[in-house]
């Protein structure tokens, strides 16, 4: 292992030979990691324990420039991975598995998504934490949707980042354009009442 991936792996679990060149070559062409590795590595890289550990095999993206889905594609199909299902507009999200390697990849196209809300640190590419915070809440708020913990894992290290950072009124300012209600909040923060220490503070 070369002193990059050393230096890498303080930050970011590392679970197969691909892992950094896939995500370094998905963000070059400008899709952003979100989900639990992209909390993680954050976490790690603002210098906080985060509460959870990555998915085994799962790198998840964002894209922010819908042009590029042809070329991540292609790129994708070239390192091994095959698409698994087809794109649907109640799930827009494109699936990828690697066999050889048990890695999946899937990337997320939302019309929301702007680079500028991309943020680097240690020479990889994340959603902002505000904006991922955001999305989690949605995702959590979502009718229908399944009490999990490792949801409530990442709002707790995403709580503690933007506090960190100061970021507390970009939160307010990102739940309102995506239409996140106090009462939303209210309700979240009544579902996990039964997790100790865990306060929703947005």
């Amino acid at each position: 292992m070369n002193t990059e991936y050393i230096e890498l792996s303080r930050v970011f679990d590392i679970y197969s030979p691909i892992d950094i060149d896939v995500v370094r070559k998905i963000n070059s062409l400008g899709a952003a990691l979100i989900g639990g590795s992209a909390v993680q590595t954050l976490a790690r890289s603002f210098g906080i324990m985060p509460r959870r550990k990555r998915s085994y095999n799962d790198l998840d993206f964002i894209i922010g420039d819908a042009g590029k889905v042809a070329e991540i594609d292609a790129y994708l199909k070239s390192a091994g991975f095959v698409m698994t299902g087809e794109f649907e507009f109640t799930d827009p999200t494109l699936h990828y598995y690697n066999e050889e390697y048990d890695v999946e990849a899937d990337l997320f196209n939302s019309f929301y998504v702007h680079p500028s809300d991309f943020i680097e640190r240690n020479g990889l590419l994340f959603w902002n934490p505000v904006w991922l915070y955001a999305s989690k809440i949605q995702r959590v708020a979502m009718p229908g949707s399944v009490e999990r913990e490792t949801d409530l894992m990442d709002l707790m290290t995403l709580d503690e980042i933007i506090s960190l950072e100061q970021l507390e009124d970009d939160v307010e300012n990102v739940l309102m354009l995506v239409g996140i209600s106090q009462e939303t909040l209210d309700r979240i923060q009544e579902k996990y009442l039964k997790y100790r220490n865990f306060k929703l503070s947005r």
